[in-house]
């Protein structure tokens, strides 16, 4: 069963390495970059410090393995802005969806630490399309196209996901609704051929009132959504 933890241990650094050198995408460099990312965020929950900003991992286990892995952080000098740095997946375990579902954990955690949008960046090379998919999938939406950022021929991919709190209509038109509003409708909707014409008439009335309330609310989140 796959399990989601955020606080590292003594064997985690380790385990990224073993993920980051099984995905075919990291070179030397980059193993290494992940690895002492690892250790940094190690020190950072030995030795709480307010006044730096040290990179979070997201890690997901199958028993108790540890198959993937994701490393995020708040941008600095940035109020609510955060970037997912690395993600990766145990290159036997892909395949089985653990990546879409770290992401989507991931942005659970990025909106309840009040993050408003997270970045991500990637490469421009045809290696790297799935990635670029793989993000665009997940609702990410592409910013900016750096030339020549890795390299001559290779570009970087700036994708960003923007935080519009997608359940919010529903959750306040439900949050408005009382216990005995939605006990009537569900009365009404089960005994409707059993009223008389006055009731139905108040009933439509009472279904057309809860309805534009609830089209309302959902124009209000789409403008906000556009801004």
């Amino acid at each position: 069963m796959l399990s989601f933890r955020n606080k590292l241990n003594s064997r985690d650094p380790e385990a990224i390495r073993k993920i980051s050198a099984s995905t075919g995408f990291f070179d030397a460099t980059d193993i290494e970059i992940s690895v002492n990312l690892a250790h940094s965020a190690l020190d950072g929950q030995r030795h709480a410090n307010d006044n730096v900003e040290e990179p979070s991992f997201l890690l997901a286990e199958d028993n108790g393995k540890t198959v993937g892995y994701a490393c995020f952080g708040k941008i600095q000098d940035c109020n609510s802005a955060y970037e997912l740095h690395l993600i990766s997946t145990l290159s036997s375990y892909r395949g089985h969806g653990i990546g879409r579902k770290m992401i989507a954990r991931l942005l659970e955690t990025v909106r309840e630490l009040g993050g408003k949008k997270l970045f991500v960046k990637t490469e421009g090379t045809e290696q790297y399309l799935p990635t670029r998919k793989f993000y665009e999938s997940c609702g990410f939406k592409l910013e900016a196209v750096l030339k020549e950022y890795y390299d001559d021929k290779d570009d970087c991919y700036i994708y960003s996901y923007k935080f519009c709190e997608d359940d919010a209509a529903d959750k306040r038109f439900k949050n408005r609704q009382s216990p005995a509003e939605k006990r009537g409708i569900f009365f009404g909707l089960r005994h409707f051929g059993q009223t008389t014409l006055f009731d139905r008439t108040s009933l439509l009335l009472f279904y057309l009132t809860k309805f534009a309330e609830y089209v309302q609310i959902f124009l209000q989140h789409k403008l906000l959504c556009q801004l």
